[in-house]
């Protein structure tokens, strides 16, 4: 599922030289494995050095810091060859800010602006890491249990049908439906009561959009304004998963 992102990319970053990867669904491990892809095909990065940041071995090496660089940048988080962790850290769930901000706070004046933008990128990384090497494997899924565990306790959504919906079940259900437009919500892609489906097709790697979009465009019609937010979001993801499944 797209839902969770908007927050899934401020953290790839981190996702892949963090201590122990999480484990994604396929269209998220897609996304991160495209962006992954990209960086290291423009930066020419060794596998074993991005392998090796796992373990906490971070390599002086112009290509790997670039590559960190380059996956900030893809993730949105650069503007102007700065890195805004500021950014990263507003758009955090709450109950993870106060961590977020207390291990970037202690590396950002790393970020010196006399130092190229790709070790910039590496020592603050690096720093990050010797700080909180678990962040990197636990923030990812507890972003994701966070809003999910939100949503079930405002909607009611059973567990059950929630999983049935990645088999292609889904059951007419308003507190299911009430659920997928939450996890939009807590995601950051509804505005003035409307889905952005702009905004989520932006966030994408270029090598997906494309795809993203046809899949989008072909059922964003269901999400009208005469239903209910909670069918029309309901209506519109049940259409994405027949049209793209995979």
């Amino acid at each position: 599922m797209f839902s969770t992102l908007p927050v899934l990319l401020l953290l790839l970053a981190t996702a892949r030289c963090g201590k122990d990867r999480p484990v994604f669904s396929e269209e998220i491990q897609e996304i991160i494995d495209t962006i992954h892809n990209e960086c290291v095909e423009k930066t020419g990065t060794a596998e074993e050095d991005i392998q090796n940041c796992e373990k906490g071995i971070f390599k002086e090496d112009e290509n790997l810091k670039c590559y960190m660089y380059c996956i900030l940048e893809e993730a949105s988080l650069v503007e102007g060859d700065v890195v805004d962790y500021d950014m990263m850290i507003s758009l955090m769930p709450d109950e993870l800010q106060d961590r977020t901000r207390t291990m970037l706070y202690a590396c950002k004046h790393l970020n010196k602006p006399e130092n190229t933008r790709c070790q910039r990128a590496f020592d603050v990384h690096k720093c990050t890491y010797e700080k909180d090497p678990d962040v990197f494997s636990d923030e990812v899924q507890e972003i994701i249990d966070t809003i999910h565990n939100e949503c079930v306790e405002k909607t009611g959504a059973a567990e059950e049908d929630i999983q049935n919906c990645e088999k292609g079940i889904f059951k007419e259900d308003e507190n299911l439906k009430c659920y997928m437009l939450c996890v939009l919500e807590e995601s950051g892609l509804v505005e003035d009561g409307q889905v952005d489906y702009d905004m989520l097709i932006s966030l994408m790697p270029d090598a997906l959009q494309d795809r993203i979009r046809t899949q989008l465009y072909a059922c964003k019609h269901l999400n009208s304004p005469d239903k209910t937010m909670c069918q029309g979001t309901f209506d519109a993801h049940k259409c994405n998963y027949e049209k793209d499944p995979d």
